[in-house]
């Protein structure tokens, strides 16, 4: 009772600089008469690069040369229907279709020897034909009416992060006993988020909707494929604290051979403990969340 048929293609561009993929693809259910769309899909993903890096540089990096850039493209026509609606009159404006763009920029540094910087720029923005408007109406009453409106809008949004992290080691020497001595490494991390609240007005991509009980804030994206952009300022700090405990055997020496061997040289006692939690100062309430915390335990035989 249902038919299906796809056809995908891919190329690489400009000696590998470029990944290209597309396909076409098509569903039919011949008992329910609907019918579902691609027409097509598909995405265009670049290598990350150092733009200001030099194939012909001599010496180290210097830090503004280990910016590393991506991008990506994505691209979406389709379309769910009946058979009986499939070739109608203004059939080619229930399409949904769109595009996104990402843009990941990132920075990684070694800050005073001991701690390594981290630091990121996400830049997405999304293309679409068609966007919504909500109205209510009278009669009957606070039924909402959403209409479809024709022609090109652009959605941006952008996120900004920044992190510091070390690793602190410890020992402890055991004299007597199978266990001859215990590590304990704590990898400490900082870090920093924001984002601006893309639900403002200044942007326009959310409309508020009144009715006789209360006004409700959409987008004029909604059910777009690629969203909206995200709603809500983000402005906080990160913190975790990741521990392994490691645990090294004492040798073992043969009587009969009087030789010294060491069965295992590593023994993990405490792996990937963690603890992390951020705290937002952009929130109106529960600014701090809950610590969370994770990590496994290995027993072995002393």
């Amino acid at each position: 009772n249902t038919l299906s048929s796809n056809i995908s293609y891919g190329k690489v561009i400009a000696n590998g600089l470029f990944n290209f993929t597309s396909s076409l693809s098509h569903r039919q259910d011949l008992e329910t008469k609907s019918v579902y769309l691609e027409l097509p899909t598909f995405s265009l993903n670049m290598t990350s690069l150092n733009p200001f890096d030099s194939k012909d540089r001599v010496g180290e990096q210097k830090w503004f040369q280990k910016l590393n850039v991506g991008y990506s493209l994505q691209g979406s026509n389709s379309i769910n229907t009946t058979e009986s609606q499939l070739f109608k009159a203004g059939s080619l404006q229930k399409f949904n279709n769109g595009f996104q763009h990402n843009i990941p920029v990132s920075l990684s540094l070694n800050l005073l020897k001991y701690f390594q910087f981290n630091s990121g720029l996400q830049y997405n923005e999304r293309w679409y034909l068609q966007t919504i408007r909500k109205r209510s109406l009278a009669i009957p009453l606070d039924s909402i009416v959403t209409d479809t409106v024709p022609g090109f809008s652009r959605a941006y949004e952008y996120s900004f992060n920044t992190g510091l992290s070390t690793k602190l080691y410890g020992m402890m020497h055991f004299k007597r006993g199978k266990l001859e001595a215990i590590r304990h490494v704590a990898t400490p991390s900082v870090s920093f988020n924001y984002r601006p609240d893309f639900g403002a007005d200044r942007f326009g991509y959310y409309r508020n909707l009144a009715t006789t009980k209360e006004t409700v804030r959409y987008s004029i994206y909604e059910n777009r494929i690629y969203g909206s952009p995200s709603i809500g300022k983000v402005a906080g700090i990160g913190f975790s604290l990741d521990n392994n405990i490691e645990g090294k055997r004492r040798a073992v020496q043969d009587t009969s051979t009087k030789s010294t061997s060491s069965i295992s040289d590593k023994i993990p006692i405490l792996q990937n403990l963690s603890f992390n939690g951020s705290y937002n100062f952009a929130a109106d309430s529960f600014k701090l969340t809950p610590i969370s915390f994770s990590g496994r335990t290995a027993l072995f035989k002393q």
